[in-house]
């Protein structure tokens, strides 16, 4: 038997430029860092040859029956898995069950895979179900703050940065859980919808995460918020918004937000906003009728897994 958990993620500039055909042409870059929130999962060998997933038989065309199709393990098998945020979050969640499972089964088979396979095994299952990225998969592989660029491939630059300096960071953001609408999907409105034109905002998107890299390597916290503000002025320019997300935006700033983002690349998911300490409060109760504090602390840890 095999335990493990892996962690969600939040990235904080350049979301979006870690697609294929975005950094093939263009060029990539992200800063994110793992929270902790998990996807917990268990794996047991079975004597017979089924695979049941949470006490019954693994469903079609599913998440799981695609991982677990696609590796063809030569032994039946109980998985059991729960996740701290629900599915849809905006934070990794498919990344993070996919990682974990898909480390899990190559351990209970006895084969070693190393970090860069299984991030690549990751994506190519993920984007069977819908047009992904690639930094979640390196985020919940490698953990912790990590500064990516994305060319002819992937490369991760762990952050080293003080605790003290992520415990002050940790104070000025509040993640909130909104519902929206999650049948959105920017990436593939964006892949449909590509103009040349298009490279000037790009551009700017990777800017923003080279500017939150050398505030966090500078302890420079306080523009953060501004660099959240920005990268939210031009996705909102890109795409097309919601009036509900938008004035749930502007009520944030209007009760002490300096910046903020909505995770993930949907209509629906978390909201990350950058506020003064002091100001927490007053943002907390401007959109407690709409959204749920999800409160969070920032984790180092990638995907771990131990034997029973």
């Amino acid at each position: 038997m095999i335990r493990g958990k892996s962690p969600l993620r939040i990235s904080l500039a350049g979301g979006g430029t870690d697609l294929n055909h975005i950094f093939e042409k263009y060029g990539g870059a992200i800063v994110s860092t793992t929270i902790d929130k998990f996807c917990h999962m268990t794996l047991e060998k079975r004597n017979d040859g089924d695979i049941f997933v949470n006490g019954e038989l693994m469903e079609l065309n599913s998440l799981p029956e695609r991982i677990i199709t696609n590796y063809n393990p030569d032994f039946g098998l109980n998985l059991t898995y729960y996740n701290d945020i629900e599915p849809e979050s905006g934070l990794g969640n498919s990344s993070s069950f996919t990682v974990l499972l898909l480390r899990m089964l190559n351990e209970m088979s006895g084969k070693r895979i190393d970090d860069f396979e299984l991030i690549k095994g990751a994506h190519e299952i993920e984007n069977t179900f819908k047009l992904h990225g690639w930094q979640d998969q390196n985020a919940i592989t490698f953990g912790g703050f990590n500064f990516m660029e994305f060319g002819d491939k992937p490369l991760v630059y762990p952050l080293r940065l003080k605790y003290s300096f992520l415990c002050e960071l940790n104070e000025h953001l509040v993640l909130f859980e909104y519902l929206g609408d999650k049948r959105g999907d920017i990436h593939q409105e964006e892949k449909d919808n590509l103009k040349e034109e298009d490279f000037k905002q790009i551009s700017k998107m990777k800017k923003l995460a080279l500017k939150v890299k050398d505030c966090l390597l500078n302890q420079n916290i306080k523009e953060i918020g501004n660099i959240l503000h920005e990268g939210w002025l031009l996705k909102r320019n890109r795409f097309n918004s919601d009036k509900e997300i938008d004035n749930i935006y502007q009520t944030a700033l209007d009760n002490g937000a300096q910046g903020g983002k909505l995770c993930g690349s949907g209509k629906a998911g978390h909201f990350l906003f950058f506020a003064k300490p002091e100001d927490k409060l007053r943002l907390i109760d401007s959109l407690k009728s709409k959204c749920k504090v999800i409160n969070f602390n920032f984790t180092n840890q990638g995907a771990e897994t131990w034997s029973l």
